[in-house]
């Protein structure tokens, strides 16, 4: 197996591997529907940018497909394994299911050829897609998120009221983290304000909502 060196060569394997992919998924009578997330389905996809594959499974096969024995682990059940082995030899798996969207299952796995997908399976009955996504194909309508709107003046007058004084209690941890020379903590907190602030800005604005479209959304 010859392994990609440069960014153009992992993008064509990694778009030789969804072409792939998808014409497998297709012909497979438990899968209805599949688009990608993250920097694909926002647009914004480059050479280095990860698969975010949203899978829709028929409700007969989400018994087995869907099934966690572990909500966090090393590892993934044989029937998504079966299902995930067929497009490469799987290198690295790890399951979250916090991250799963409409009660579904989340798996991160890098195959050995360095392709790395994150794999959100969901069942047919409760899929719903989100707005920002790139669909690869569908064999039945699936429902679309609605369109996001900002909350009435009301309530974005009291979100702001918590969430600045939120972003104060941030920033006074944030300043003990830098006394005790504490780098790392420095830096989570930091990303914390930085969230904050974004949604303060957002309410500032009266601007809906950014739904997280699932998962590690922002590869």
């Amino acid at each position: 197996m010859k392994l990609p060196t440069t960014c153009a060569e992992y993008a064509a394997s990694r778009d030789a591997w969804l072409q792939r992919a998808v014409q497998a998924l297709q012909h497979d009578p438990r899968i209805v529907a599949a688009w990608l997330a993250g920097s694909f389905g926002r647009g914004t996809a480059d050479d280095v940018s990860d698969l975010d594959l949203h899978t829709v499974v028929t409700d007969a096969a989400a018994g087995d497909l869907l099934r966690k024995p572990a909500w966090v682990w090393a590892d993934t059940t044989p029937e998504r394994l079966a299902l995930f082995a067929q497009f490469g030899t799987p290198a690295i798996v790890h399951e979250n299911h916090g991250n799963a969207i409409c009660g579904g299952t989340f798996t991160y796995l890098e195959y050995a050829d360095l392709v790395k997908v994150d794999w959100q399976l969901i069942a047919q009955s409760r899929a719903l897609r989100p707005r920002q996504t790139q669909l690869l194909f569908a064999k039945c309508d699936v429902a679309q998120e609605p369109e996001p709107r900002a909350e009435p003046p009301d309530e974005r007058r009291e979100l702001l009221a918590e969430q600045t004084g939120y972003f104060w209690l941030m920033i006074a941890t944030a300043c003990k983290y830098v006394i005790r020379g504490d780098a790392p903590a420095v830096i989570s907190q930091l990303q914390m304000v930085h969230a904050t602030l974004d949604g303060i800005e957002r309410l500032l604005h009266a601007e809906p909502e950014r739904v997280r479209s699932a998962g590690h959304s922002l590869h």
